[in-house]
């Protein structure tokens, strides 16, 4: 394969990714634009309904056994659950567009022109081929799908159009290239495995109110200790510490829940996005209508 058909197989590869992330932001826009419509019926329906039930007590009081008008309460009702219908259409949408884009990250192909890299300041930096740049949308993309701040993994640093990697000399600098690349395709093998098996996983949270209960809690206050988690939940501290505990154990693969330090429990990336799933399926149980990941 000769360096421009190369350099065309990743242009394709990189192109094809865009465009998934492209329609991933269409409907996650589509989604907030639709709950915002939502969250205004409620405000809406709560008035309407009011106003109606004054109407009808007047009414029945002054007129009584005339006929009523067409309730204009069943009308946004109506229209409200034609809209939650339609987000809940778009979630799912928007999962199968997850799955699709961390398959491609996986085999996304990472640009570095070996040739032009470079030392400096105790780094090394590895430019992309030209016209083969991600861009910051992508990058903030794949950051968020990863639950990072930044694309680093093990002093080997993933930007818009280069990679950089802290190092002493260039040597140095390539072999850590190859290590934290592989430590981020690694990190995408596990996040792969939730989404393959998310509705299993699901499934099997349901089995026990309290770990969908704990993962709904989780997922809005990011960080809790055993305490704090057994007092919003109404549960005896220990009854907490053993249903958080049985979240890290190696019979749940990969792991929903980790122990953040300082006496706190936190959702690793498998546990959001199993959370996310849950309220998607299940919001009752996770007793959380809020702050959903999209």
């Amino acid at each position: 394969m000769t360096n421009q058909d190369l350099q065309t197989r990743i242009l394709n590869a990189i192109n094809e990714f865009k465009n998934l992330v492209e329609e991933y932001l269409s409907i996650e826009s589509q989604i907030e634009q639709k709950n915002e419509v939502v969250e205004s019926k409620k405000e809406e329906l709560s008035k309407v309904a009011h106003e109606e039930r004054m109407r009808e007590i007047a009414e029945e009081v002054l007129f009584p056994g005339e006929q009523k008008g067409p309730s204009q309460t069943r009308k946004l009702e109506g229209e409200r659950r034609i809209l939650e219908v339609e987000i809940t259409s778009l979630r799912d949408n928007l999962n199968k567009i997850k799955t699709k884009l961390i398959q491609n990250m996986y085999n996304l192909p990472i640009p570095v022109d070996l040739d032009r890299h470079g030392q400096k300041e105790g780094k090394t930096v590895f430019p992309f081929f030209e016209n083969t740049e991600f861009g910051e949308t992508v990058i903030n993309i794949m950051s968020k799908l990863l639950k990072m701040e930044r694309l680093e993994f093990q002093g080997v640093k993933i930007l818009p159009d280069m990679v950089v990697v802290e190092s002493s000399s260039t040597d140095e600098g390539i072999t850590k290239l190859a290590s934290g690349i592989k430590a981020y395709r690694l990190k995408l093998e596990e996040t792969m495995k939730v989404y393959e098996q998310i509705d299993a996983m699901v499934e099997r949270v349901l089995k026990s109110d309290l770990y969908a209960r704990i993962l709904g809690a989780l997922l809005i206050e990011e960080k809790m200790s055993n305490s704090d988690l057994a007092k919003k939940l109404g549960e005896t501290e220990r009854k907490v510490y053993d249903a958080c505990y049985n979240l890290t154990r190696d019979r749940w693969t990969p792991n929903p829940l980790e122990f953040a330090g300082s006496g706190k429990w936190t959702l690793t990336i498998s546990g959001e996005i199993l959370a996310n799933r849950l309220i998607e399926k299940h919001p009752e149980k996770a007793e959380l209508e809020a702050n959903r990941e999209s």
